[in-house]
């Protein structure tokens, strides 16, 4: 899918997550507050960051610094999550700060934000949706803050790594994947079209869906026999992949894996 098409999509889901909010009278006020939108709950004095009024959403938004709170009217509010879908379609955002005290970063929160660079989690988050960064296909640094208990950046890898199943969630072009991972997640490095070169370690034992889909400049992908298999699509749209390389004597095996269905002539033993 190009990335037009991409565009309409979006702006057409965007559309109907603004219906949805619409048709069910949620419980809360819906402000703007600087550059921002927020979801306002009075009761609780807590706030949640979401989508603009507008189709456009946050186009013409270049950073964007996530406070720890917001004051409306005299009130102060606890900024606590990033909702779903929140800056999805922000083609013009480049860096994005995660202030500490938000915990939660919804579904697709930063989705197709295609000149997004920079991304700072703070120690606070404790839930990253599915796809929040998907097809973030500028993304060059990943950093998340010492002292989140959930999530890690460990040995400065440029990557978020789930901690306590050491699942890399997350990647970019510039991502070294630690010899402690020990699964890549699906779509962790979804549209990376920076991305080259990639080195697996020994320590990965799963490979996820989709886990490179449309890393469309990835040339070379160095495999360990650590791996039993390989799931579906994980190098779907790799469009200039020349070699898998694998270690002497595992060919027959690699061939079956679903996940390089169509792939096998890239295979070379070394």
């Amino acid at each position: 899918m190009n990335k037009m098409m991409k565009q309409k999509l979006f702006t057409l889901l965007l559309a109907l997550v603004a219906n949805v909010d619409a048709i069910f009278a949620w419980d809360y006020e819906h402000v703007q507050i600087g550059d921002l939108y927020y979801n306002l709950d009075a009761t609780n004095q807590m706030a949640e960051v979401t989508e603009s009024d507008t189709l456009n959403n946050y186009r013409g938004l270049t950073i964007a610094n996530i406070p720890t709170s917001v004051e409306y009217n005299s009130v102060s509010y606890s900024v606590k999550s990033i909702g779903q879908f929140s800056f999805g379609g922000s083609w013009g955002l480049t860096s994005v700060t995660i202030g500490n005290g938000i915990t939660s970063i919804g579904y697709g929160a930063f989705y197709c934000c295609f000149s997004l660079t920079s991304i700072t989690i703070s120690n606070s988050v404790t839930s990253i949706g599915d796809d929040a960064f998907y097809d973030c296909t500028s993304l060059t640094s990943i950093n998340v803050e010492r002292g989140n208990t959930m999530y890690d950046s460990r040995n400065n890898c440029n990557a978020i790594i789930e901690t306590a199943t050491n699942t890399l969630m997350v990647g970019c072009q510039n991502t070294i994947i630690p010899n402690s991972v020990t699964s890549i997640g699906g779509s962790a490095f979804n549209g990376c079209s920076g991305l080259i070169k990639v080195t697996i370690p020994y320590s990965v034992l799963s490979i996820g869906e989709f886990a490179f889909l449309g890393c469309s400049n990835l040339t070379t992908v160095l495999i360990p026999n650590s791996i039993p298999d390989i799931e579906r699509g994980a190098f779907a749209g790799c469009s200039k992949l020349k070699e898998i390389i694998i270690p002497q004597g595992t060919k027959q095996r690699f061939e079956q894996m679903e996940g390089l269905n169509g792939l096998q002539a890239l295979l070379v033993e070394k």
